[in-house]
């Protein structure tokens, strides 16, 4: 913390004489008006940070309650280091200048450190003269209000400095002001006509036409709920756009938006706040005086400027930024890699802003240099001083020609089936109520809102109330349900039970909590003297990021997974009940377990006898698109079932983890799957990036990773797709293509296929009607009988030996086979069996199906990479895919 110092007068002229090391004693001088946030009412002195830098600027204050008077408060008329201000003498009935006793700061403070932290060598000096709760009219030179104020500390400010020797250079005017205004609807032409009147007078007063002006109001001020709110009022509004247009009007004036800012109440910043609020504006005239600083303006004439070496010529064109006193030579000098024609351009007061076309050719060298750049640099020459000695480089882009592309590999054509049952939905689970805001079928509007939603368990679940409209929010582009403050959708009945003969319950959602204040009120318990939230998005603090909660009566559990407003997720809870107290709850989040959390308390909830209630809901804003009640808790691999099903239909694949066993392709769909195994070369070693895309089929094709040139892909329908894989050095390209064959599916499932033998009970996908261990499902994958001998892969050791890559063959059905999944493995020891393309011990096998031939078999190639081994086994695995 940072004491107020009140610095004697017999120190001043010292403390005058170190401030400024310029040339000629020249300081930078900010003046700072406006009304309360200006003065920085509700800061507080002890609150500001120590900077030792402070004592090097200069600060003269006046200020106070309106009107000016002799209770203002100062520093009685002097130069002092920059530093807090002192409350003050207030009159009778006035607050004082600020809020607590003692004192405080205004944007002064943040905008100097800042300035400071970007130009350390500029000295700088603070003329601060703000009232509280003034309208921007008293202002003005034709009011004799506050104008003669201001202009009499002006000219004794500029006085005592210049009687140290010291000049004044009015840098910006900062003007913070407009919440007066806003409460006394001043019109947006009379608040800019003012504004504007105002600046211009400061300028010819202080005969500093370049003054920078930088204008500024409290964004949230009159907002009853300002911590939470997303826009000004329209009143703010009014006065925001009467300072933007007046900034619009002059290349010298900048509005600079607070929104962020932290205010403590509906009118003014607080310590933090007006901190950042001077870093604003500090930000703000940097920015707009390199805009306005003079120098060349180099623009692309078609994109990057990029030039090939033994290639065409590129342009770029010259202009100067502004005006010159005098003429303006230009001189090009380059680098090794490009040459300019011209080499020198001139512009003069009439032809400044005249764009002037400069040449570049690559030079052709035998270096190997890939992308690279040329710089061209430009110096320029004038007796004018601000445009003489500057120098500006221009980048371009050179392509080298001494490069050699490289070679993309797509591996062996394949031919596959589809292999997986119809699309899952819920409707293969038990639910107690299923609401789907995309199914416009079950949603009932009137006057413009949602009165009612239907569900789509069979359970006659209705929730009727108030919600947004249709149309009116999406997840991700699919239709979903706004719920705004205070809105929510209700269902009061007996269909859902928690309690005795209901021992568990989950829900599944799909939501987006808009705002980080209490959010969605999923399910509740209510009697005539107790509520309980059985689930709920958020806490019920007003923290940002929220934690998902589940409550038990009156004991709780939450998952330590936060839940941030904006985003979309799929959340899963599942209570199981315990007896008379206590409880367990599992939370997932898209597909990943956030913990299991025991609840240490409470009674268990009694659907059923007393009255239940199924809310959704908000206190605040929520969107929901898809929200399920079942009864129990879900099987794990349910669970994933519902979760792929929601990801692939609301946009949220991504958000599943890598190894979730629906994010390829949604649960139950129709597909084929297998690996392509592409190479990518260079001969020059240059680093690559790889892509596979389709080129042509029928249907979809997803790719586990697009990028790696080793990766599955599934396919959505039959027919006969083109993939390509593209190898990309950065100058050139490599492509390669596959084409995959897709069967459609036999006409029978294994289950129909085997009903058709006598096999004496031995009828089980897994069970052997043969001495040779090979299952029915095997041999419906071989396309034999289940009585006939079969040729399986049960360890089929392979030496390896002797190079990279060998060949096997086995019998496969003719049209392949529906409903199973077939994969090959290897494994080093006949212990572990590993996935195709999986790496072991430095080890990558990966294999490749040809084509069914006339014998009935087909020949797979096993590719080993990687290092090298003498000899592995490999099996084929069979599932059914239930």
């Amino acid at each position: 913390m940072i004491v107020m110092r009140l610095y004697l007068v017999g120190a001043l002229a010292l403390f005058l004489s170190a401030v400024c090391r310029g040339e000629e004693n020249v300081v930078d001088l900010i003046i700072v008006s406006g009304q309360s946030n200006a003065v920085g009412f509700d800061t507080q002195a002890t609150q500001l940070p120590e900077d030792p830098r402070d004592e090097d600027v200069m600060l003269w204050w006046r200020g106070g309650d309106y009107p000016p008077n002799s209770n203002d408060s100062s520093f009685n008329q002097q130069w002092v280091p920059l530093q807090t201000q002192p409350k003050g003498n207030p009159r009778s009935g006035d607050p004082g200048n600020f809020s607590f006793a003692e004192g405080g700061f205004g944007p002064e403070m943040g905008l100097v450190r800042t300035l400071l932290d970007a130009q350390p060598d500029r000295p700088l000096a603070v003329i601060k003269v703000a009232y509280n709760s003034t309208e921007i009219q008293w202002w003005l030179p034709a009011n004799s209000n506050i104008y003669p104020i201001l202009a009499q500390e002006l000219n004794l400010a500029i006085a005592a400095a210049a009687a140290e020797g010291i000049t004044l250079r009015p840098r910006a005017f900062v003007w913070c002001q407009g919440e007066r205004d806003a409460n006394q609807g001043t019109s947006t032409t009379n608040y800019r006509n003012f504004l504007e009147t105002l600046v211009g007078a400061l300028r010819s007063d202080l005969d500093a036409p370049e003054m920078i002006a930088l204008f500024g109001i409290n964004s949230k001020f009159g907002l009853s709920n300002w911590a939470t709110a997303t826009q000004p009022s329209s009143a703010v509004s009014n006065i925001i756009a009467a300072q933007q247009q007046a900034a619009d009007n002059s290349p010298l004036a900048e509005w600079v938006d607070d929104w962020g800012c932290e205010v403590v109440n509906q009118a003014h910043f607080g310590s933090a706040g007006t901190l950042e609020l001077g870093r604003r504006y500090a930000a703000a005239l940097l920015e707009l005086e390199a805009a306005l600083a003079p120098h060349l303006v180099l623009e692309h004439m078609n994109g990057d400027t990029t030039v090939t070496e033994g290639g065409d010529p590129d342009t770029y064109t010259v202009v100067l930024n502004r005006a010159p006193g005098e003429e303006v030579v230009v001189s090009l000098a380059v680098d090794d890699q490009v040459t300019v024609t011209p080499t020198s351009l001139t512009f003069t007061p009439g032809n400044w802003e005249v764009p002037q076309v400069v040449t570049v050719t690559a030079v052709d060298d035998d270096v190997r240099e890939m992308l690279h750049t040329g710089t061209i640099t430009h110096t320029t020459g004038s007796s004018d001083p601000a445009w003489d000695g500057l120098s500006q480089d221009f980048v371009v882009i050179v392509i080298d020609n001494d490069n050699t592309a490289p070679v993309a590999n797509a591996g062996l054509d394949q031919t596959l089936a589809l292999s997986e049952s119809e699309l899952w939905t819920p409707a293969n689970i038990p639910t107690a109520a299923w609401f789907d805001a995309s199914d416009a079928d079950t949603i009932t509007e009137n006057g413009g809102v949602v009165s009612q939603w239907d569900d789509k368990s069979g359970n006659h679940v209705t929730l009727t109330g108030t919600a947004g409209p249709t149309g009116g929010a999406s997840l991700n582009g699919v239709n979903a349900l706004s719920f705004a403050e205070a809105q929510h959708l209700s269902y009061h009945g007996n269909n859902i039970n928690y309690g005795p003969g209901a021992p568990a319950i989950q829900a599944v959602f799909v939501a987006k909590a808009v705002t980080p204040k209490d959010v969605a009120l999923l399910f509740h318990y209510y009697t005539a003297t107790d509520s309980a939230q059985v689930f709920g998005i958020t806490t019920g603090d007003n923290s940002d990021n929220r934690r998902l909660t589940a409550r038990h009566y009156n004991g709780y559990v939450r998952s330590d997974y936060t839940y941030s407003p904006e985003e979309i997720k799929i959340v899963s809870y599942s209570i199981t009940a315990n007896g008379t107290y206590g409880s367990d709850a599992k939370f997932f989040i898209n597909g990943a377990s956030t913990g299991t959390f025991a609840n240490n308390g409470g009674r268990r909830l009694n659907f059923g006898s007393n009255t239940p209630t199924l809310t959704l809901g908000s206190a605040s804003e929520v969107v929901f698109g898809e929200f399920l009640m079942i009864p129990g808790v879900l099987s794990a691999g349910d669970r994933q079932k519902l979760e792929g099903y929601l990801a692939h239909k609301w946009d949220l694949v991504t958000s599943l983890p890598a190894d979730h066993p629906h994010k390829d392709v949604a649960p139950g769909k129709i597909f084929a799957r297998t690996t392509l195994n592409g190479t990518a070369t260079d001969a020059d070693g240059d680093p690559l990036t790889t892509t596979w895309t389709k080129v042509s089929g029928p249907g979809e094709v997803t790719f586990a990773d697009a990028s790696a040139v080793r990766t599955t892909a599934a396919f959505s329908e039959p027919g006969t797709y083109v993939l390509r894989l593209t190898a990309d050095d950065t100058l050139a390209t490599g492509i390669d293509e596959v084409t995959i064959t897709v069967l459609d599916l036999v006409p029978e499932s294994f289950d129909e296929w085997i009903s058709g033998f006598d096999l004496d009970g031995q009828t089980g996908f897994n069970d052997v009607n043969t001495d040779d261990g090979v299952t029915n499902g095997m041999k419906y994958f071989f396309g034999i009988e289940p009585t006939e001998p079969g040729s399986g892969l049960s360890a089929l050791a392979l030496d390896v030996s002797d190079g990279n890559q060998f060949n096997f063959t086995h019998p496969i059905a003719e049209y392949f086979t529906r409903g199973i999944r077939a994969e090959y493995r290897w494994s080093k020891d006949l212990v572990a069996f590993h996935d195709d393309g999986a790496t072991v011990e430095g080890t990558t096998v990966t294999f490749v199906r040809g084509e069914r031939d006339e014998e009935g078999r087909v020949t797979v190639t096993a590719t080993l990479d990687g290092t090298a081994t003498d000899r592995i086994f490999v099996a084929l695995f069979v599932t059914k895919i239930e």
